[in-house]
């Protein structure tokens, strides 16, 4: 009983010490803050006072800070020891400061003119503080007060859908840090067991992790069985395919280094000053700084002095330039209205948000001027309206509405060209499929997988009203994103730069789950910090099938990238200047 009292009376002690402490501590900052702007202030022309100390209220709150610290000290000293003198200077210290509250608080209640007591504060600096202290507050009160958030998924989508994925078959599940591969039920999607984890009772939750779970836990003792609830594992849990991970390998440089060109070109005299570059460092990654990602580079960039402006500046190489040259001269205005007239006929709503397309402008191969050049010139084609869901931001519109049998979907075209009109039900729907090396497939996911192909193809630029089961819904959903890559130069994009259009192509999946789902036709890469999905069908061997004027300008200047310093010797300049000369 005795040792029971004397653990309370500790864990007391111990927790009122923290709070005193922390007080005191932030008294003690608080002070010196205020000393330094009372300085400050003095050299900056604000007139406080006739007398250049500070006043007499930053003293004592210093003091009362360090009282503080003190009673902390003395406190844990005595909730360690239990020393009785320790315990009654303790209660003494904390009498005083209850007087000391007592008095500050009666003297404000009765003394109304209490806040004249204090100096005036010509430079604003306290009611920021005051402002700033309230907003901490605010924001901790509603954190408290507002709704649970979704912590079992970690996607950057919006949503998550309670749908059944006819393709999760192929999942790596990995167990107490060994690999285990065998195939999981359909229907048995954890997201989905996560969300009725969420949403119904204990009897609900059990039932439906028995019906599809039972089967791949069965062979596993209790203690292992484990399921995978966010998107984080489930993008570690896929196939690697190591020729596109070696691509992705060169384009995370490649993506630094056209942001660099992009500045490069947009300033008047094709020259980026050094310092400016230095400061946008931290925006574009550069994480070694501006001098040596230029240094790394020397095919792609050169540093030199520039006498007028007295400053170092960056331009791009000769090599470099006539690459910037010829992407430019390839992006035709007639290519990229096609692309754009059936961008948007893929919408429903024949209309897209400008702001969307601006962010897909380099995959799409549109003119970095397509606004102007694209846009305005086709008046009878396209027309930009105000976006009534959000203020100050435009919708395309396509005024010329193309009946849907004008366009050929790119799925559409493989079959034609490869099969003729014959009426195979094994490819008449079908995609084509190449999944990563060493991915093996069960005897039952080929059938679910032959079963899905003969689904109905519904056209990407039709009508998606038909699709009203889920597996109808997801295979057109697929049809849209392969349709979508295919209008893309490079056949690649960002996943996020894919999901600003999900909602207006009426993709109502998770497009990052989606391409996860399907790996015989989509690649997902996280090489970068950031997810790329490539069409499989359009590559072999890292390259394109079908190269185009675009594709080979960006791959010229990736080859240049990757080349680095190799060959350069000492600096580079010399083999810079034979190029000059050339």
């Amino acid at each position: 009983m005795v040792r029971g009292a004397r653990s309370c009376l500790q864990s007391a002690l111990k927790l009122m010490n923290s709070v005193i402490g922390l007080a005191g501590m932030g008294m003690i900052l608080y002070s010196l803050w205020m000393i330094r702007s009372w300085y400050k202030g003095i050299d900056d022309g604000y007139s406080f006072s006739a007398v250049s100390s500070p006043p007499w209220f930053i003293f004592t709150f210093l003091g009362l800070g360090i009282f503080l610290c003190l009673i902390t000290c003395v406190g844990h000293i005595a909730a360690e020891t239990a020393n009785s003198h320790c315990l009654s200077c303790y209660m003494i210290f904390l009498f005083l400061l209850l007087i000391l509250e007592s008095a500050i608080t009666a003297d404000i209640l009765l003394n109304k003119n209490w806040a004249e007591d204090f100096p005036e504060d010509p430079t604003g600096k306290f009611d920021e503080l005051k402002k700033f202290a309230l907003s901490i507050i605010t924001a901790m009160v509603l954190k408290a007060l507002g709704p649970d958030c979704e912590i079992d998924y970690d996607s950057d989508d919006d949503f998550v859908t309670a749908r059944l994925p006819l393709l999760r078959n192929q999942v790596l599940q990995t167990v107490s840090g060994v690999a285990l591969n065998f195939p999981v039920r359909f229907g048995s999607d954890s997201r989905d067991i996560a969300w009725h984890r969420r949403h119904s009772s204990p009897v609900h939750v059990l039932t439906a992790m028995a019906g599809g779970a039972f089967a791949a836990a069965a062979r596993l003792p209790t203690l292992f069985r484990r399921f995978k609830v966010t998107s984080a594992q489930h993008v570690a849990a896929r196939h690697l395919d190591p020729t596109f991970e070696k691509l992705m390998e060169g384009y995370k440089h490649l993506l630094k280094a056209v942001a660099v060109q992009d500045l490069i070109l947009a300033s008047p005299a094709a020259s980026l000053p050094f310092p400016l570059l230095s400061s946008a460092a931290p925006r574009l990654h550069l994480s070694r700084g501006a001098a040596y990602f230029v240094r790394a580079f020397p095919r792609v960039f050169s540093l030199v002095y520039d006498p007028f402006a007295s400053q170092p500046v960056v331009r791009l190489t000769p090599a470099a330039a006539r690459i910037a040259s010829d992407e430019s001269a390839a992006s035709s205005a007639s290519d990229a209205a096609d692309r754009l007239r059936r961008l948007l006929c893929i919408s429903s709503s024949r209309c897209l948000p400008l702001r969307a397309i601006f962010k897909v402008w380099r995959e799409l191969g549109l003119p970095d001027d397509f606004e102007d050049s694209v846009i305005a010139r086709n008046p009878t084609v396209f027309a930009l309206r105000t976006n009534p869901r959000e203020p100050n931001t435009h919708l395309l519109e396509l005024i010329d509405q193309p009946p849907a049998s004008k366009f050929i979907s790119a799925a559409e075209d493989r079959r034609r060209r490869d099969h003729g009109s014959a009426e195979d039900p094994d490819w008449k729907f079908a995609f084509k499929l190449g999944f990563p090396p060493g991915m093996k497939l069960t005897k039952n996911y080929r059938a679910k997988l032959k079963q899905w192909q003969r689904l109905a193809y519904l056209d990407p630029y039709g009508n998606g009203a038909a699709a009203k089961q889920a597996t109808a819904r997801e295979k057109r959903a697929v049809a849209i994103a392969h349709e979508f890559l295919s209008l893309t130069v490079e056949k690649m994009a960002e996943v996020e730069k894919v999901s600003q259009f999900r909602n207006w192509m009426g993709m109502d999946l998770n497009i990052r789950d989606l391409f996860l789902d399907h790996p015989g036709i989509f690649y997902l890469s996280t090489k970068g910090k950031r997810h790329t999905v490539f069409l499989r069908e359009a590559y072999e061997r890292g390259r394109l099938i079908d190269p185009n004027p675009i594709y080979e300008a960006r791959r010229r200047l990736l080859e240049l990238v990757l080349m680095r310093r190799r060959g350069m010797g000492g600096d580079g300049r010399e083999e810079e200047e034979k190029e000059e000369e050339g």
